[in-house]
Parts: C-alpha cells; structure tokens; sequence
C-alpha cells in the first residue's frame, strides 16, 4: 500500500531560507511579539488543555494530538497493514469444558500458539458429525460419537473419553442411538442425544450416575450454570437438572414457553439469563430460574424466514444469531439483539463487497476484541465483521470452495483456527490478515499433507473429490493441543512440531 501523505495541523513547513546579517528594522519587534505568543500558544496546547477533549478533526491521545486520519479507527477497513486491532478475548477461557469455550460461546482464549502444525495421535471412534465437538478437563477428552453409519443404530454410538496426550482411550459408555452435544464439569459429563436421553456419567470412569428421558431428540450443546445443567431439546422447550447432590437428576424447572420449532444449537448464557433460539426463528430469554425475560421471532429478509440452527453468542450487550434462510441474499447471515429486551440492534450487511450471494450461518462465529469471525458457506472464505454494527471488514481465502459450512472458529491468541468442509484447518491470524499455516486432517493415515488435486476448481463442493471432511467444531486445551473429529471417524489431535513431547 502506498504510505499515505498528509499536511499535519502545525502547517508545512518551510525549508528555502536562507539568513543574512542585517541593520535595524522597526518590524523586528513585531516579529518578537508573534515569537512570544506562539511560545506561550504551545505552552497553553501541550500543557494545559484537557488531555481528553476533541478540538475541530483532532483526536486527543496521551497528550499526543494525531490528525484522525491517522488514528487506528479511521484506518480500519483500509487494507493498512501496520494498524493495531485489540484481539482481547472478551470472557477468559482456562479449560474447554464446554462447545465454544463456555457459556457465551465466544469460542476465543490465550494459550500456547502452533507455528509449525504436525498430528500428534489420531483415534478412531465412529463418525464425528456436526454436534460431536470435543470438550476437555483434566487432561481428558470427551466427545460424542454419531457411531459407523450416521443416523443409524449402531455399535459406535456412545460417548468416549480419551487421554489428551496420547489418544488413548479411557473408557466408552454405549448408547441405542447417535450421541450429539457433550459438556463437562468438575467431573461429570453430561450427553444428549439422538434418543432423548440426559446421561450425566462420572468424568473418571465413564460410570452412570443419573440419566432422564424427555421423549424427543436432543441436539444442541448443554451449558452449565452453577450446580445445574441446561439442555434445550428438539419440542422447543428448555429444562435445568441438578447435577449432583441429593437433587442429582431431578428437573429443578422447564421453561413455561415451548417455542416453535426444534432448538438445535443449545443454550448459551451471559451468568444472568439463558438464550436459545429456534430452527423457525423464536428466540426466548430465561432468568437463573426458568422465568421468561422475553421472547422474540426475528423479522424474514429478501422473502425468505429466519432460521437458527446455531448457539447464540453473548456479548456484554447483544446475543449475535447465526441465521439460515431458504435463499441466497446480498448480505451475511447474522443478526444481533439487544440481550437485555430482544430488540434487533443489527442485521450483518456486506459494505466489504467480500461477495454477491450470501450463504446460511449455520456455526457460532467467535469474538476477539471488536471482531466477529465466521466460515462462510458456499465459499471459501473466512470473513470478519464489525462486532458493534454487524458490517463485514475484510476476508481471507482458506482452503477449497465449498457448499457446507458447518464449523465454528477458534480464537487463539489473535489467531483464527478454522475447520472446513474440504478437510482442512487453517489458521489465520488476524492481526496480518494472513494465512499462517494449514494442514490437512481428510486422510487419517496421512502425515497432514493436501491431496495433489486439493486446487481443483471441483475439489469441494458439495463434498470433497478426495479424503473426509470436518462437521464438528475444534476444541484447543489449556497446553494448545487442537482436538478435532471428522467424517472419517476419527479424534485428530494437533499440536506443534517444535514442542517437546
């Protein structure tokens, strides 16, 4: 990019004088005059105004006064490579308990970085399908299993707990059908599933020690919340067990509005209210005890509905929507309402001209600083937004072009790790904007290396020429390991090769 020039508010400066001796002149004084004001005209600007107020298109910082041209706001947008974003994480995620990180489901956290990315152990425990995302504590990892044929009975359904450093299987508690959504908690895990069993087994041994069965299919992910468990289900509705305790089981309260439509993300929470959303478009708030705060449909664009199939994500003031619709349209599928009363605050709008037909969302995007990052559908983009008005800033090229995109991004560090359809993950670091590295997980057998016909215009569409590809969203644990499952049906674990083992 070619540097910018700019005139500075002191004025330019004069650089062809030249100075000569000279005799008395009456205009000498004037002069002196003019010199002293100036001085004390500096004097006053440097030294006494207020160090935080604004003066004409002059922003104020640290007694630094810069032309706003400058400043890193009125940059942003611009393609400028030396600007500085905050890529703060906005909650502090230490272990990977539940999808997206936690109960906002912001899906960002600061640990070690990969450099150099290398699989460390692979296992095979039957097909990893789009709620079969790996949660971790203690060094252990849990995840459910959509077994050898999805959508069928079979005898990988179940929900298995591996070592996180070798891979390892730990134990495996079987179930009649699919095992979706898994969370865990001081030692317990709870599963939903295909069956419409809660199964809350010991962390340890994989041992029952409560289950219930609420009729209809569960596939959203558990959140919990003090010592209770939220699950919303596929009849719409909203029900808190306890997790232990002589309560342990028991239903503490089920939300008193069923909502149209099944609840296919699950709930996420701000520790104050509960959010859920439904694949017709009701969006419900619930307090700590199970009381309606508000509940909402969200408005149809283009003619076509609104649709959720995604967790919401809870920033300090909105809950942001992933939103699938029947059609194609010209702006990305977000929206954002106001947590505190469900009023609309934003509905994404592409001023990026990133592209023409926007896809379904069918993913949680995440959150660092005031950035909003997502997979793109029918693409092969991984697009950042503006958290505060919903409008896309920029994208990168990851990977081939596909149709589906079912998995949500990681934040670690500023860097964005995404799973994709092509079987790849890529890492993105959005400080630079640049592609730092990606390695291809389609192939268990593989060392990590893309197929030779990876760059083919028709590699991935509806589904890649060559190797399996990635539903599930990746967990990172607290040492940087990356665990992620995919449609061949194994756990892959990443980590660095330049790390000790």
């Amino acid at each position: 990019m070619a540097r910018r020039e700019y005139v500075s508010f002191l004025g330019e400066r004069h650089r062809d004088i030249s100075f000569t001796k000279r005799g008395s002149d009456p205009s000498r004084w004037v002069l002196l005059v003019v010199a002293i004001a100036s001085v004390a005209i500096s004097i006053w600007w440097f030294g006494f105004r207020d160090a935080d107020q604004v003066v004409a298109s002059e922003r104020i910082l640290n007694d630094t006064t810069v032309p706003t041209l400058l400043t890193p706001s009125a940059l942003e947008g611009t393609g400028a490579e030396d600007i500085v974003v905050s890529l703060d994480c906005p909650t502090v995620v230490e272990e990977w308990t539940m999808f997206q990180g936690g109960v906002e489901r912001a899906g960002c956290l600061n640990t070690l970085p990969i450099t150099d990315p290398k699989i460390l152990w692979h296992t095979e425990i039957g097909l990893a399908g789009w709620r079969n995302s790996p949660v971790i504590e203690d060094g252990a990892i849990f995840v459910g299993s959509a077994g050898g044929v999805q959508f069928t009975r079979d005898r990988r359904d179940a929900i298995y707990s591996l070592d996180l450093r070798t891979g390892v299987q730990r134990w495996r508690y079987g179930t009649e059908l699919d095992v979706n959504s898994v969370a865990v908690s001081n030692g317990v895990v709870i599963g939903v599933g295909d069956e419409g069993r809660i199964w809350a087994l010991n962390a340890r041994d994989g041992k029952a020690l409560w289950e219930d069965d609420l009729g209809v299919g569960v596939f959203g992910d558990p959140i919990f919340l003090d010592d209770k468990v939220i699950v919303a289900d596929g009849n719409g509705a909203v029900t808190a067990y306890y997790v232990s305790g002589q309560e342990a089981g028991n239903k503490a309260w089920i939300s008193p509005v069923i909502l149209d439509g099944a609840i296919r993300g699950g709930a996420s929470s701000d520790g104050e209210r509960i959010y859920v959303a439904s694949d017709l478009g009701d969006v419900l708030a619930l307090n700590l005890e199970g009381q309606v705060v508000w509940q909402t449909t969200l408005e149809s664009r283009g003619g076509s509905d609104a649709e959720v199939s995604a967790a919401p994500t809870v920033t300090d003031t909105m809950i942001i929507l992933s939103v699938v619709r029947g059609v194609l349209l010209d702006d990305p599928g977000l929206r954002a309402l106001d947590k505190f009363t469900g009023d609309q605050i934003w509905a994404s709008e592409d001023t990026a001209s990133i592209k023409s037909n926007w896809a379904n969302v069918r993913s949680s995007p995440a959150i660092a600083g005031d950035y909003l990052v997502f997979g793109e559908g029918y693409s092969d983009e991984l697009v950042v937004a503006d958290l505060n008005t919903g409008v896309t800033l920029w994208s990168l090229q990851t990977g081939a072009y596909c149709f589906p995109q079912w998995p949500s991004p990681v934040i670690n560090n500023g860097v964005a790790y995404l799973a994709r359809h092509d079987g790849g993950l890529y890492a993105v670091d959005l400080q630079t904007r640049s592609e730092v590295w990606s390695i291809y997980l389609g192939d268990a057998a593989g060392t990590g290396t893309f197929p030779a016909d990876h760059k083919d215009n028709d590699f991935c569409q509806s589904g890649p020429t060559t190797g399996y590809s990635i539903l599930g969203s990746p967990a990172v644990a607290s040492n940087g390991v990356i665990v992620v499952g995919t449609l061949e049906g194994h756990i892959m674990a990443i980590g660095d090769a330049n790390w000790d083992n």
